[in-house]
Protein backbone atom coordinates (compact mmCIF):
# COMPACT_ATOMS: atom_id res chain seq x y z
CA UNK A 1 0.00 0.00 0.00
CA UNK A 2 2.76 2.77 0.89
CA UNK A 3 3.74 1.39 -3.17
CA UNK A 4 0.86 3.02 -4.18
CA UNK A 5 0.70 5.63 -2.38
CA UNK A 6 4.44 7.12 -2.56
CA UNK A 7 4.73 7.23 0.98
CA UNK A 8 8.71 6.92 1.98
CA UNK A 9 9.78 3.85 3.71
CA UNK A 10 11.93 4.06 6.41
CA UNK A 11 15.12 2.44 6.37
CA UNK A 12 16.27 0.49 10.00
CA UNK A 13 19.50 0.51 9.93
CA UNK A 14 19.18 4.67 10.22
CA UNK A 15 16.28 5.36 11.89
CA UNK A 16 15.62 8.67 10.96
CA UNK A 17 15.94 8.30 7.53
CA UNK A 18 13.02 9.23 5.41
CA UNK A 19 14.42 7.62 1.64
CA UNK A 20 14.00 4.09 0.89
CA UNK A 21 16.85 1.51 1.23
CA UNK A 22 18.94 1.11 -1.81
CA UNK A 23 18.15 -2.00 -3.82
CA UNK A 24 21.55 -4.22 -3.61
CA UNK A 25 21.24 -4.71 -7.08
CA UNK A 26 20.87 -1.04 -8.07
CA UNK A 27 24.20 -0.35 -9.81
CA UNK A 28 25.60 1.81 -12.54
CA UNK A 29 24.90 -0.22 -15.89
CA UNK A 30 22.73 -2.46 -14.45
CA UNK A 31 19.90 -3.40 -16.80
CA UNK A 32 16.53 -3.48 -15.45
CA UNK A 33 12.86 -3.29 -16.47
CA UNK A 34 9.99 -0.74 -15.64
CA UNK A 35 7.38 -1.85 -14.27
CA UNK A 36 5.31 1.11 -13.21
CA UNK A 37 4.61 4.24 -14.79
CA UNK A 38 4.20 5.80 -18.10
CA UNK A 39 7.30 3.36 -19.22
CA UNK A 40 6.09 0.16 -17.87
CA UNK A 41 7.30 -3.23 -19.73
CA UNK A 42 10.44 -1.00 -21.03
CA UNK A 43 14.26 -1.91 -20.32
CA UNK A 44 17.22 -0.05 -19.38
CA UNK A 45 20.27 0.58 -18.24
CA UNK A 46 20.88 2.38 -15.14
CA UNK A 47 23.07 5.69 -15.41
CA UNK A 48 23.00 7.11 -11.82
CA UNK A 49 21.68 6.10 -8.48
CA UNK A 50 20.45 8.88 -6.53
CA UNK A 51 20.58 7.34 -3.35
CA UNK A 52 19.99 10.39 -1.09
CA UNK A 53 16.25 10.70 -2.87
CA UNK A 54 15.34 7.38 -3.17
CA UNK A 55 15.51 7.35 -6.75
CA UNK A 56 17.39 5.98 -10.21
CA UNK A 57 18.32 7.68 -13.66
CA UNK A 58 17.87 5.06 -16.33
CA UNK A 59 18.46 5.46 -19.78
CA UNK A 60 15.45 4.22 -21.93
CA UNK A 61 15.31 4.19 -25.95
CA UNK A 62 12.34 6.38 -26.91
CA UNK A 63 11.56 6.43 -30.73
CA UNK A 64 15.12 5.44 -31.05
CA UNK A 65 16.60 7.82 -28.81
CA UNK A 66 18.42 7.66 -25.66
CA UNK A 67 16.63 9.55 -23.03
CA UNK A 68 17.54 9.53 -19.53
CA UNK A 69 14.67 9.03 -16.78
CA UNK A 70 14.14 9.18 -12.86
CA UNK A 71 12.66 6.35 -11.40
CA UNK A 72 11.36 5.56 -7.47
CA UNK A 73 13.16 2.19 -6.67
CA UNK A 74 10.06 0.25 -6.27
CA UNK A 75 8.90 1.48 -9.96
CA UNK A 76 11.72 -0.99 -11.71
CA UNK A 77 12.93 -4.29 -11.73
CA UNK A 78 16.11 -6.19 -11.97
CA UNK A 79 15.83 -7.47 -15.51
Amino acid sequence: VQRMLGTAVVDDTKGDSKTPPKPKWTDVGQRVRVMDGAFIGMDGVIKQVMADQGKIQVELSIFGRPANVDFEYYQVEQA
